[in-house]
Parts: C-alpha cells; sequence; structure tokens
C-alpha cells in the first residue's frame, strides 16, 4: 500500500474529471462526506474493539506463561484438568472478544464499500441524464466514467489503510500508555548525577511506608557503614531487612531522613568466572561460555545461576555490594562454593547482607538485628552472642 501514490492518483484523477465536466466531479465527489461519516462512525468503536483483544490476549499470554514455568507444581497438586478449564474460560473470553472485534471490522469494510460502490451510480445516473439533455456528449461521459476507477480505487486503498493504522494505534495505545506513566522516583531539580568512589553509606532518622496513609515499615533508621565493611541485616520475617536494603539503590524513595552515598573482553569474563567458581560448570556445558542458558537460565541449576549472578558482579566490581539471601534455596555442597565466592567478592568492598541463616554471616564486621522496623541490635557476631538477646535467641533457635 503506497498511500503517497495513492494521494497523488486521486489529485491527478480529480483534475482531469474537473477538466472533463465540472457536474460530473461534483456528482462523484458527492460521496466524500459519507466517507468521512462511515469512518467517524466505525473506527471509533473499532479502535475500542481492538484494544480491548489485546488486552484479552496478553492475560491469555500471562496466564499461559504462568502455567508453563509452574507445571511441575500443576503437576504434583494434580490439578491439570481445574488449570485447563481455567485456560479454556480465559481462551473462549477472548475468541468472544476477537468475534466482536472481527464481525466490527467486517460490518466497516461493507460500510465503505457500499458507499464506493455508490459513487459510479450516482456519476452514471447524472451523466446519462445530461446526455440525454444534450448538456454533454457520451464520449465526454465515457471518458469520466473510466476516470472513476482511478478516484475510487486508491481512496479505497486509503481507506482501508486507514483502518490497518486505527487498529495499530490502538494496539500501542498501551505502550504509549507504560511510556507516558510518570516515574515514582524523581531527582529533586539541579540534581546531580551520583558518582560511587569509596562506597560508605550513612542513614540518617531514615522512615518508611509505602502509602502515606499507612503505617510505617521502617521507623528512624540511624545507621552508618564504613568503606569496605561487611554489614549483614538478621531478625524475623517482616521484620524490615529486605526494604531496607531496597532504600540504598533507590528503588523506593525515604519518608523521612535521608541517605548519604560517597567495557569487557573473553579474558575478564573467563577470570570474573574463575573467581565465583562458575568456570568449571561453564566449560562442561556443551558450547562453553557460548551456551544459551534460556530464559531466567532454566537450564541452569539453582546454584549455577548464583555463581553466574556473582561472576557478573566480579565484572562490573561494584564499590556497593548488597546480596538478599544469596544462598537460599540452595543444598549444602552450593552453599558452601557460593559462600566461598562471596567472602571473596565482599573483599576490600562495602557488602550489604540480607540473611535468615546465620551461620552465612557470622564473619560479618556488623551485624544489625532487625524487630518491627527499628534496629533491636548491632555488633559482631561474639558481641551479639555475649548480649544473649534477640540474636542470641535467632542463633539458638536454628541449633548453631
Amino acid at each position: 500500500m503506497n498511500i503517497w501514490l495513492d494521494c497523488v492518483t486521486i489529485i491527478i484523477a480529480l483534475s482531469i474529471m474537473f477538466f472533463l465536466d465540472v457536474r460530473l466531479t461534483f456528482a462523484a465527489i458527492f460521496i466524500f462526506p459519507f466517507y468521512i461519516l462511515t469512518v467517524y462512525f466505525f473506527f471509533g468503536r473499532l479502535r475500542k474493539l481492538t484494544r480491548i483483544r489485546s488486552q484479552v490476549l496478553a492475560e491469555v499470554q500471562d496466564f499461559l506463561h504462568e502455567r508453563v514455568q509452574g507445571m511441575s507444581v500443576i503437576k504434583s497438586f494434580a490439578i491439570e484438568d481445574n488449570e485447563a478449564q481455567n485456560f479454556d474460560h480465559r481462551n473462549r473470553h477472548f475468541l468472544q472478544c476477537a468475534f466482536q472485534h472481527t464481525r466490527w471490522n467486517a460490518y466497516s469494510f461493507a460500510a465503505i464499500n457500499t458507499v464506493t460502490d455508490l459513487g459510479p451510480i450516482i456519476v452514471i445516473g447524472v451523466g446519462s441524464y445530461l446526455a440525454i439533455s444534450g448538456s454533454i456528449t457520451v464520449g465526454t461521459l465515457a471518458a469520466f466514467v473510466g476516470y472513476l476507477e482511478q478516484l475510487f480505487g486508491p481512496l479505497r486503498r486509503l481507506v482501508s489503510s486507514f483502518t490497518t493504522l486505527t487498529q495499530s494505534f490502538a494496539s500501542m495505545d498501551r505502550v504509549f500508555q507504560l511510556m507516558d506513566e510518570d516515574y515514582d522516583i524523581k531527582n529533586g531539580i539541579g540534581a546531580q548525577p551520583l558518582e560511587i568512589q569509596r562506597g560508605q553509606i550513612e542513614l540518617k532518622h531514615v522512615s518508611f511506608k509505602y502509602n502515606l496513609n499507612e503505617h510505617e515499615v521502617l521507623h528512624d533508621i540511624n545507621l552508618i557503614i564504613n568503606k569496605g565493611e561487611t554489614v549483614a541485616f538478621v531478625g524475623m520475617s517482616g521484620g524490615g531487612k529486605s526494604i531496607l536494603i531496597n532504600l540504598i539503590p533507590r528503588f523506593y524513595n525515604v519518608t523521612e531522613g535521608e541517605i548519604l552515598i560517597d567495557n569487557y573482553n573473553d579474558k575478564e569474563v573467563i577470570e570474573a568466572a574463575k573467581m565465583a567458581n562458575a568456570h568449571d560448570f561453564i566449560t562442561s556445558l556443551p558450547e562453553g561460555y557460548d551456551t544459551e542458558v534460556g530464559e531466567r537460565g532454566v537450564k541452569l541449576f539453582g546454584g549455577q545461576k548464583q555463581r553466574l549472578s556473582i561472576a557478573r558482579i566480579f565484572l562490573n566490581n561494584p564499590p556497593i555490594l548488597i546480596l538478599d539471601e544469596a544462598t537460599s534455596a540452595l543444598d549444602l555442597e552450593s552453599e558452601a562454593i557460593i559462600q566461598e565466592a562471596l567472602d571473596v567478592l565482599s573483599k576490600d568492598r562495602t557488602t550489604l547482607i540480607v540473611a535468615h541463616r546465620l551461620s552465612t554471616i557470622t564473619h560479618a564486621d556488623k551485624i544489625v538485628v532487625m524487630e518491627n522496623g527499628r534496629i533491636a541490635e548491632i555488633g559482631t557476631h561474639r558481641e551479639l552472642i555475649a548480649k544473649q538477646g534477640a540474636y542470641e535467641h535467632l542463633y539458638s533457635i536454628q541449633g548453631l
């Protein structure tokens, strides 16, 4: 579909038709307002139905993707029939929306074709009357009718192109909506880019809540983490450990207080993999370092995924390292391998660790015990054990 060529063809055809006979030309363009009315009536709803169909299709695809990812869980609970019924229900809903869209699309094409077919009928009727009355010759009428296809053919293609564009724009509405969304995290006016050099972190009276009308998740946190220190955050679930370290890379803005913070070749990649204890298993893969690991590393085991993540950190060499349950859901052998790599990784680097398994953080320079969004205790492993407080209680529960 060449839109520009069709537009030029219409202009040339109209010019010749005006030259042949003005009255017949006005008879030919008499239907143009009906084109506008047809487009206005049909295409607004067509765009809405396209948007609905795209949304429902996305929901079906999301549902299917989640079930494929969790196929082992579905089989273990023997709920295949139930999930099949759920998928069938969503698929039928999509089919209904697709039928509505296709039906309305067919109506719009039928209306456009009807309007287009009326043009030649009107011209032939008016031209026949003028020829009988002697106002024009039969040859002029025949020549004029010959140019009708040069007018209505491109016009039909233009309207068809507009139909396609309408559906395309409707499909893009979700993308435009996402791009127009305001960022939750915004820099202040005149903010300068942050360049981390030393890696010292200081939290001053930091409080946080997800929404202004909810209770505080963190309350009045004051903490200084010096360059090169390894600091572990421990405590019961819901104590505020993860949200605290999520504030440091600014995944969220603090509600109150402030947080203050002071390209690769193959050889470097291999060296990073060796430091992460990942080189041996990578070389054992069919294509070595060129192996495709699949979506979310589906072709790898849990410990292998963790080691690759650590290798990427070695390669990037950041001054601040944040680890949230880095050794969770691993067997003892994989945990030992990864813990060894983490010990090397955290050397001379500011490191923040969230852990429930206390045996993995006894080496930390500082251990912060979180309870109900507050700091309950701070100290080394030995100091906190000697206090016989919250940390010692957690330690004894784990039988360490």
